[in-house]
């Protein structure tokens, strides 16, 4: 069953004015274009009590909120608490009250998924940048959280791996997972449920990827850059050479082609 899993309700804060957002388990959210101080309500970096509810249940305080909630950021130098990769994630486990025989199982489990476990005895100290944004989102998401707060982490990764990790987290969404995914990058729009755009920080509407096609001055009105497939379709079905869109730029070229 689809549910709101997580909402904002009526939030008022700097030139924030009297935003409520509504967030289904099942669903990737994709916030296009807002500024920081929403993520930071978001994961609580700023607290508002009563902004937030939680399954069903309005946060007057941070008890428990981690244990329902990954967050993750953008790598930087205070990252990681630990030297070993095993520990940092042991901590993220028993730190929200798993066995440790559990949590072993789990840290296997997960790095095995994400294609990651020949970093299971490695210092996070020796990883490259991409490993270390991996980890982190491997961190966001190993404790089974019921929603996921991502501050477009995935941008600095080859297009390749980003796309990778979008479709591993979005098989989790059909697990009851909600992805809100922060951003200024349509790219990964493709794979959200919808599109909640803002202009200068003021929410502008809801949309799905597919509007794009049908009603691009929208985006190009809120000074929102088009993926280059959309632009494309865009401009082959104006002069008619194509009759339907196509999101795998191979596919086009082979319709063409033939």
């Amino acid at each position: 069953m689809v549910m709101d899993i997580f909402t904002i309700n009526n939030l008022s804060y700097l030139d924030i004015k009297n935003l409520s957002l509504k967030f289904k388990s099942n669903e990737m959210s994709l916030i296009l274009g807002s500024n920081d101080y929403l993520f930071k309500i978001c994961s609580l970096d700023i607290f508002l009590p009563n902004i937030i509810t939680l399954n069903g249940n309005i946060l007057n305080n941070k008890n428990n909120y981690l244990k329902d909630i990954g967050i993750v950021k953008r790598i930087n130098e205070n990252s990681f608490y630990y030297k070993k990769v095993f520990d940092e994630l042991l901590f993220c486990l028993l730190n929200r009250g798993y066995l440790r025989n559990i949590a072993i199982k789990m840290i296997d489990d997960v790095l095995n998924e994400f294609e990651l476990s020949y970093i299971h005895d490695k210092n996070t100290s020796d990883l490259d940048i991409y490993e270390k944004q991996k980890l982190l989102v491997v961190m966001g998401v190993i404790h089974n959280p019921n929603v996921l707060l991502m501050d477009n982490p995935l941008d600095i990764l080859p297009k390749e791996d980003a796309i990778k990790i979008i479709k591993i987290l979005k098989k989790k969404c059909h697990d009851g997972l909600s992805i809100v995914y922060f951003t200024n990058n349509l790219n990964y729009g493709y794979y959200s449920n919808k599109i909640i755009l803002f202009n200068k920080n003021q929410y502008v509407g809801e949309y799905h990827y597919q509007d794009l096609y049908d009603n691009d001055k929208i985006f190009y009105d809120n000074n929102i850059e088009i993926p280059f497939i959309v632009d494309l379709n865009i401009k082959l079905r104006m002069y008619n050479i194509i009759d339907k869109n196509y999101d795998d730029i191979k596919a086009l070229v082979d319709n063409i082609w033939d």
